[in-house]
């Protein structure tokens, strides 16, 4: 008896708070499927992305696109574009490296200005390697400026080898990594 008097007392005081329970719970789903959706369309915008359409974006579409691929790639990814950003646009974060990428979506060959400034970014944010990434390709004074420092640069066709990868990835069921972390 005294059970039953605990129970109808308990779901006594409880029904005047079922209203915005269900609230809560139907808000939450809501978020849940917007969420979903778009979760969905930027990884089907970033999936059907060909090096055509890489060459009609401007600077801050192609920022924003490579955002993606690096979020597709495992990394952590903080954009910091803009002006004034030190000579960086994205901050990818691994288990053990930050890495400072520059973005330039040029048609011709990006030089070495690009590399210098990189280097300064990298001092700037903490990074322990930097990556320029352009759609064109790089004069021969920015490749070399970049052999000697830890810098990588992504020309055209490492580009498009990277988006094909992570493209074949994803579409396998792999959404592992496909960062490298230094041996050792």
């Amino acid at each position: 008896m005294w059970i039953a008097s605990i129970a109808r007392g308990f779901w006594k005081s409880l029904v005047p708070y079922i209203p915005s329970a269900v609230a809560l719970a139907t808000l939450v789903l809501i978020g849940t499927v917007v969420c979903t959706i778009v979760r969905v369309r930027r990884d089907r915008r970033f999936h059907d992305t060909t090096m055509h359409m890489v060459d009609t974006m401007d600077g801050v579409e192609f920022e924003r696109f490579l955002a993606d691929l690096f979020r597709h790639m495992g990394y952590g990814v903080q954009h910091v574009g803009g002006s004034h950003d030190f000579g960086a646009d994205l901050v990818l974060l691994s288990r053990r490296q930050r890495i400072i990428v520059q973005a330039k979506r040029y048609t011709g060959n990006v030089g070495i200005g690009a590399v210098q400034e990189l280097l300064g970014a990298m001092r700037y944010y903490g990074g322990t390697r930097g990556i320029v990434v352009t759609s064109g390709g790089y004069t021969e004074s920015a490749r070399r400026l970049a052999a000697c420092s830890s810098v990588e640069l992504w020309d055209r066709n490492r580009l498009a080898v990277v988006m094909d990868n992570v493209a074949r990835r994803r579409s396998h069921g792999r959404p592992e990594p496909v960062y490298n972390e230094p041996k050792g």
